[in-house]
This record gives C-alpha cells, sequence and structure tokens, in this order.
C-alpha cells in the first residue's frame, strides 16, 4: 500500500468512527425527546432537525448539548421535561 493510499484508508477510518459516534449521541437525544414529548422516533427526529435548522445549529452539536444538559439534570436528581 502506498503512501497515499494509506493516508486516504486512515482518514475514512477516522471519518466513519466519528460518524458512528454523532450516531450514537443522536439517538441519545432522540430517546430523551421520546420520553419528554411521549411521541414516537420518527417524531423525536422531526423535533430535533427543526430545531436544529431554526438555531442554525449542527444536528449532532444540538443533540450532544441536550445530553450533556440532561446528564447535569439527571445529576441533580431531575429531568427536563422539555
Amino acid at each position: 500500500m502506498n503512501a497515499d493510499a494509506h493516508s486516504e484508508a486512515t482518514n475514512e477510518v477516522q471519518n466513519l468512527r466519528q460518524a458512528l459516534e454523532s450516531r450514537k449521541v443522536i439517538d441519545m437525544a432522540l430517546g430523551i425527546l421520546m420520553s419528554a414529548h411521549h411521541c414516537s422516533p420518527d417524531a423525536a427526529f422531526t423535533i430535533l432537525s427543526r430545531a436544529s435548522q431554526n438555531r442554525n445549529q449542527k444536528l449532532r452539536d444540538l443533540a450532544s448539548a441536550i445530553v450533556r444538559s440532561t446528564m447535569d439534570a439527571g445529576n441533580k436528581g431531575s429531568l427536563p421535561t422539555g
């Protein structure tokens, strides 16, 4: 394998790992929204994507903020309701 091919493969692996991590966080945020709004996964995704667009914020960054905020609230003994 030449150096260019190796570099390209390494970048692809890194991008795939980042995508998987983003997906995990998005799935956690969807679960939080489903619980808070008593809605389906599709409805939770709609809520998340609209909020992302309205805030002009990347979906994964908003999802991460939701998860962090819920974890912080959980450490204080309460969960947000929306």
